[in-house]
């Protein structure tokens, strides 16, 4: 039986084309079968083998040509023939396949050596070789014709049995195009011959599927040639084996021109998605800004127009309220039954529970200015613990823990007081069952300090709650106006709010630490002072009632309820009392009344003319000290004049008067520091710097300058100034008794304005003079104990307009009782103007 390699062509439907004489007469076939059309590839293939003839050509489609398989064969009268099979494609331009047919030597076995049933005799013998022949020179036509190089080899070993090289046995064109040789130089030559720079993994991949039996496909490079190739290698007989060539370097190089052209592409990806996601990045930053641009302006817009409400009302409702809680103050000084008292007490704490929201609407509002001072904030707490204790109540244990070197802080103490009484009422209703408050007060260096503050040490003042704690939700919006978790009437909405009004204008900040079931913490941060405060120096409110009395008082108040409530306050502490309804009626007294000590008037009262009362009667020649009233703390008072904001009690109404008459001395005075309101009225540099010289002359602060100290050097007296002796003083501040007042240095600038000097002369109060009511300016800075200040613009004569200004300085003897006063007075021509000017003879 021949063993000629069997050689099927079909089209790209499976339709066979074309077979050789060995394929045919293996199946039974014939060559009028083949041109009928009628054989297909997959009606001579077994189901079974289906699979794999499907495989074998996805893979010829895809490489040229499959790696060889098993399988078998359908013969006519339904045998099964066993064959390994090889599936190409020829020409890579169409689909049409060619399939090499090797029979199994199991074949002969199964029987029947004549397949087709013939019988075999010489002449068939003779038949049967010659179309062998034919079929060889067929297949050697095809082979030569592959597109694939193809080539048969052995392996060459050494002596120990080492697979050294190769021996080609057959090769086509196509391998001889691939290896760029003659084929006539190719076959029965050695490898390294035909390929002198061959690699050793060449020859080792042709051994191990020689040794293995197991086909193989693999891709190579030939670097003398720079090209590639992809290889697929099966065992072809012992020490043998055949190979299929595909030049790959064109795909090769298409992929890598693709690895670079996605690679760059990938990289523009990447660069234009992260210029995007930049992009987008930018665009939600900027959306966040403008909703927070947006946010800050609604705020702004609320706190505008929350503002302008404050502001419409808060006047005439502090007004009421000042009433109500000075009618409480004078009914209280009247009534004596318990019960009486107890429905007054309750009334003050209403009215008291309006005044604490007004001015918590004011300080959202900012309408409300702070007055910053140095705190000991731990003398502070210490000192409102009993206050804090009846807040909580009896459900709350309350902790207080303080650091014992804590700084001292700047701030305003009354708002911080409300701050920490607020705070203690929100972490009392967070607690319904009880539970623990903590008041802690510790140092926060500037290192740990909050990045939000500005750069500095800061004392921290935490509130905590064991209570339920707030959601996030809630914790956002606690700090918003109105905003309260409470049942309606329960709470205002302001507490958390105003608290953190008054961290961010005291320079600190405010921090909700809260989650739900772990209780609050509320943060304060205060910048610490850089001063520490006089522990030495109390304040009180001074109701020694012998201070009081013996002056006259105008009140002038467009509201007749709270002009009575003052008046009534003042009579009742002794003072004569005039009362104005408005500023001209206000000028009008001042100008027929003999002798006013003080005036209390409130600060918006205007003339006709628009300018305030308080500015006209800076320009009178008595210029009585004042106490300004005002409904919200933002008015703008004369400057160094005092100012009560209403509403206010009457003890700290008395002690205000007390301090405007100079008969206590003012927190300023007190401590040596602070804002000198009455330095700030002196219009003059010179008259500044007498009046600093003055008080350097004070030793202690609280003690006036001692009156030999300027005696001994009169002669260095500035030429504007005089000195006047004071005698029959009384040692009991406000008796009525008559005093005397004598020149004794008048300086020489003063003789030349007069033409004379006055030194030796008394002074008589009675007689019209150049420098006004002498004795009554003179009496009051010698009973108030403090300096004064007047001035006035004078036309004299026909000269030109002058403006007038006296400073008066107190100056005691050994015994404190006041001896002299020295006096500076400036002279100081103005162009014509306007407005108010006294005529003298």
């Amino acid at each position: 039986m021949s063993a000629a390699v069997g050689v099927v062509h079909a089209d790209a439907e499976g339709r066979i084309t074309d077979a050789n004489a060995a394929f045919l007469t293996r199946l039974g076939l014939s060559q009028d079968e083949v041109r009928s059309g009628r054989l297909r590839c997959d009606t001579l293939t077994p189901p079974a083998w289906a699979g794999a003839d499907a495989a074998a050509l996805n893979e010829a489609m895809r490489d040229g040509a499959c790696r060889p398989y098993d399988k078998e064969f359908l013969c006519r009268d339904g045998r099964k023939l066993p064959a390994r099979a090889c599936i190409t494609r020829p020409d890579r331009t169409d689909d049409r396949t060619m399939t090499l047919v090797w029979w199994q030597p199991q074949a002969a076995a199964n029987g029947d050596a004549n397949p087709a049933g013939e019988q075999d005799t010489p002449m068939r013998g003779e038949a049967l070789r010659g179309e062998a022949l034919r079929g060889e020179a067929y297949w050697r036509a095809l082979f030569a014709r592959m597109f694939e190089g193809f080539c048969l080899g052995e392996m060459i070993y050494d002596s120990q049995q080492k697979a050294v090289d190769i021996r080609y046995l057959e090769a086509n064109e196509g391998f001889a195009r691939l290896v760029d040789r003659n084929l006539t130089d190719i076959i029965g030559q050695l490898g390294r011959e035909v390929v002198p720079d061959i690699e050793a993994a060449w020859i080792q991949t042709y051994a191990h599927v020689v040794a293995t039996g197991q086909p193989i496909t693999v891709e190579r490079v030939l670097p003398r040639l720079d090209r590639a190739y992809q290889v697929r290698a099966f065992r072809s007989g012992p020490g043998r084996f055949a190979a299929f060539f595909s030049d790959v370097t064109d795909r090769r190089r298409a992929e890598m021109a693709l690895r670079e052209i996605n690679a760059e592409l990938e990289r523009r990806v990447i660069e234009r998605t992260e210029a995007l996601a930049g992009i987008a990045r930018e665009l939600q930053a900027e959306i966040a800004r403008r909703e927070a641009t947006q946010e800050m302006l609604l705020q702004t817009q609320k706190l505008e127009a929350l503002g302008q409400m404050v502001g419409q009302v808060a006047h005439d409702f502090n007004n009421v309220l000042a009433a109500i809680l000075g009618n409480h103050d004078l009914l209280r000084t009247r009534l004596y039954e318990p019960e009486q008292l107890t429905c007054l007490d309750r009334g003050t704490r209403a009215a008291n529970r309006g005044v604490a929201l007004v001015r918590q609407l004011l300080a959202f509002a900012r309408k409300a200015e702070l007055s910053p001072v140095v705190v000991d904030v731990a003398q502070l707490v210490r000192a409102m613990e009993d206050m804090v204790l009846l807040t909580v109540g009896r459900q709350v244990r309350c902790q207080f823990e303080l650091a014992s070197d804590l700084w001292a802080v700047i701030a305003d103490p009354v708002r911080l007081e409300a701050v920490l009484l607020n705070l203690a009422a929100n972490a009392r209703d967070a607690m319904p069952d009880g539970g623990t408050m903590t008041v802690t007060l510790r140092n926060l260096p500037a290192a740990a300090a909050p990045v939000e503050l500005p750069a500095g040490d800061y004392v921290v003042i935490a509130v905590a709650d064991t209570g339920g704690g707030m959601t996030s939700d809630v914790c956002a919006r606690a700090i918003e106006p109105f905003f309260t978790t409470k049942p309606r009437g329960k709470g205002t909405g302001l507490g958390l709010a105003s608290a953190h009004e008054f961290a961010r204008q005291s320079g600190g900040t405010l921090r909700i630490d809260t989650a739900p079931g772990a209780g609050t913490t509320i943060t304060l941060c205060l910048k610490r002072a850089q001063v520490e405060p006089d522990q030495n120096v109390t304040f009180k409110e001074h109701d020694d009632r012998r201070l009081h009395g013996n002056a006259t008082v105008l009140v002038a108040d467009a509201d007749d309820g709270v002009r009575r409530v003052i008046a009534g306050m003042l009579r009742a502490l002794g003072y004569a009392v005039l009362e104005a309804g408005n500023a001209e009626a206000a000028m009008a007294m001042m100008l027929t009344t003999g002798r006013i000590d003080l005036v209390v008037a409130e600060a918006a009262m205007a003339t006709a003319d628009k300018l305030r009362l308080a500015d006209h009667l800076r320009e009178t020649p008595q210029h009585p000290p004042m106490v300004v009233l005002t409904a919200v703390t933002t008015a703008d008072p004369p400057i160094g004049e005092r100012t009560l904001c209403k509403p206010f009690t009457g003890r700290q109404l008395a002690g205000l008067v007390l301090e405007a008459l100079g008969r206590v001395p003012s927190p300023e005075d007190a401590q040596g520091g602070g804002v000198d309101r009455f330095r700030d009225r002196l219009r003059s540099a010179a008259l500044r710097r007498a009046y600093e010289r003055w008080k350097g002359l004070r030793h202690p602060p609280q003690l006036l300058p001692h009156a030999d100290v300027v005696l001994a050097d009169m002669a260095g007296l500035p030429a504007s100034a005089f000195v006047v002796s004071v005698s029959e003083q009384s040692s009991v501040p406000g008796d009525s008794v008559a005093f005397g007042f004598r020149y004794v240095h008048f300086g020489r600038d003063l003789a030349e304005r007069l033409g004379r000097s006055l030194a030796g002369e008394s002074v008589d109060g009675a007689e019209p003079n150049v420098l006004g009511p002498l004795d009554a300016a003179y009496r009051r800075c010698v009973v108030n104990r403090v300096p004064s200040y007047d001035y006035a613009r004078y036309a004299m004569d026909e000269g030109p307009c002058v403006l007038f200004e006296r400073l008066l300085m107190p100056l005691a003897g050994g015994d404190g009782r006041i001896t002299h006063l020295l006096g500076i007075v400036l002279f100081t021509e103005l162009p014509a103007t306007g407005g108010t000017v006294t005529t003298l003879p």
